[in-house]
C-alpha cells in the first residue's frame, strides 16, 4: 500500500510538492499521527501531520517561509501549508499547568519522537521518501486488536485531555480501552482543562 496514493488528489498534490522541496535537505521526512492511523484503517484522510528530522531550525524556518507556509506554533516550530501541519521532531516536558505548560526540545531520534504521542495507534510513522513504516510501540497490533492503549505513563498523565481523546477514539472506531490505560485515565484531574479544549475534543 502506498500512503501518497491513498490521499485525496488535492492533499496528494500538496504533499508531493512538499516532499519535492524537502527531499534535498533530509531523508527523514515522516507522516505521523491520525492520518497514518486512518490510512491503516482504510478511512478517509482530510489533513496531515508531517514530522521532520535531520534539519536545523534555521534551515527549517527558511524553507517554510520560502514555501509560503504559515507559522501557527512558534514555540513548537509548527507551520501550516494547505491541509498539512509541518513540524520539527521534538520532545515535550511538563513545566506548568494547562496545555501550554510544556517545554519542547528538538530531537533527532524517531523512537523518542513517537513516544510523546498519546496512544500506540497514533504513534505510527511512514517515511514519505521510502514508504517505510516505523512502529516502535506495537500500534499496528493494537489497531488489529481494536485497542486504545497509552504509550508512556509519565508523558500520558501530563495532559488530562488524553482522557477525552481515549474515550473519543474508542467511541469513533468501536475500539476498547486497555485496562491499564483506563485505570490511568481515571486518575487524571479534568478540572485543569479549559472549556474550549473540552468542546473541541
Amino acid at each position: 500500500m502506498n500512503f501518497l496514493k491513498a490521499l485525496p488528489q488535492e492533499l496528494s498534490e500538496e504533499l508531493s510538492e512538499l516532499v519535492r522541496v524537502l527531499t534535498p535537505h533530509t531523508k527523514k521526512l515522516y507522516a505521523v499521527g491520525g492520518a497514518v492511523r486512518d490510512f491503516f484503517l482504510n478511512k478517509n484522510i482530510s489533513d496531515l501531520d508531517i514530522e521532520i528530522y535531520d534539519l536545523s531550525l534555521d534551515k527549517f524556518n527558511e524553507l517554510m517561509q520560502a514555501l509560503g507556509a504559515k507559522e501557527v506554533g512558534k514555540s513548537f516550530q509548527v507551520y501550516k501549508w494547505g491541509s498539512i501541519d509541518i513540524a520539527l521532531a521534538r520532545e515535550e516536558f511538563k513545566s506548568g499547568t494547562g496545555h501550554k505548560g510544556f517545554v519542547t526540545i528538538p530531537i533527532n531520534d524517531e523512537k523518542k519522537g513517537s513516544k510523546r504521542r498519546d496512544f500506540t495507534i497514533n504513534s505510527l510513522m511512514i517515511n514519505l521518501l521510502t514508504n517505510e513504516v516505523l512502529d516502535f510501540w506495537d500500534g499496528l497490533k493494537d489497531l488489529k486488536k481494536k485497542r486504545v492503549k497509552h504509550i508512556c505513563k509519565d508523558s500520558f498523565i501530563e495532559d488530562p485531555l488524553r482522557v477525552l481523546r481515549g474515550v473519543q477514539f474508542a467511541s469513533r472506531f468501536g475500539f476498547f480501552i486497555d485496562e491499564d490505560t483506563l485505570n490511568l485515565m481515571k486518575t487524571l484531574p479534568l478540572e485543569e482543562l479549559s472549556k474550549t479544549r473540552i468542546t473541541w475534543e
